[in-house]
């Protein structure tokens, strides 16, 4: 047999007023007092992911969608190409892709963070410890390497501070996306004292998902919000 529920009966039978006025002044109510929960929870910096990946030690297997990496060490080192100094972080590396693709796109899926706040890592290299002279233009399916993930350095752009603000992100995002000739001309800054300065480093690696792209079809590899590990590494001046 059927059961229904049961009618309204009547004024006052039911949870809410009938009048549509009424009615019409509590959704308002509870529209503003959403309003203002949301504002107050992105003021406080936003809802915590409930998927937060804990910190975890050196030689923590990390497994994405693109690429299995084992972190093991960083050092600060001499380029010997351009005499610089740059971050590089020793890693065991396999790609979960089945076709070869750029050794630099998973640069998007890996931040380098500095406690200090005063070094930036710009543009990732991928090498073979085999063969440490020569750099890696793809990475291979299903070939396990022992790498050198090398990172230029760089003074962070105060600019950049503002781009947290949701309300500049996109002009944030299409002024990165604009060549800054004159920062490419100008002499590398000096990073000895900032360099020093650091004792450790934390690699921040995001899931990362295969797709068509924004402005164009063709299909590849973006990072995602999720955070697959958050891995802490000592790192100390080679020599």
């Amino acid at each position: 047999m059927a059961h229904h529920a049961p009618h309204a009966q009547g004024p006052g039978g039911g949870f809410l007023p009938e009048g549509r006025l009424a009615r019409a002044l509590i959704a308002l109510g509870a529209s503003v007092l959403l309003i203002v929960s949301a504002v107050a929870i992105w003021a406080a910096g936003g809802f915590e992911p409930a998927d937060a990946a804990p910190a975890a030690q050196p030689g923590t297997r990390v497994e994405t969608r693109q690429f299995t990496l084992t972190p093991h060490e960083a050092v600060f080192t001499e380029d010997p190409d351009t005499g610089l100094t740059v971050l590089q972080v020793r890693a065991d590396l396999v790609s979960n892709d089945t076709k070869p693709y750029y050794a630099d796109s998973i640069d998007q899926s890996i931040e380098v963070e500095f406690p200090s706040g005063k070094l930036e890592a710009t543009m990732l290299t991928v090498k073979y410890t085999r063969h440490p002279e020569g750099l890696v233009s793809q990475i291979q399916p299903d070939m396990p390497e022992e790498a050198l993930l090398v990172w230029s350095l760089g003074k962070p752009d105060e600019k950049d501070k503002d781009c947290d603000d949701p309300l500049a992100r996109l002009e944030c995002e299409r002024e990165q996306a604009e060549i800054d000739w004159d920062a490419i001309l100008e002499d590398p800054p000096d990073l000895g004292p900032a360099v020093a300065e650091e004792r450790e480093i934390t690699l921040t690696i995001h899931q990362n998902v295969y797709q068509p792209g924004f402005t164009d079809q063709s299909e590849r590899w973006f990072a995602e919000d999720d955070v697959a590990a958050k891995i802490t590494l000592p790192v100390s001046e080679e020599g």
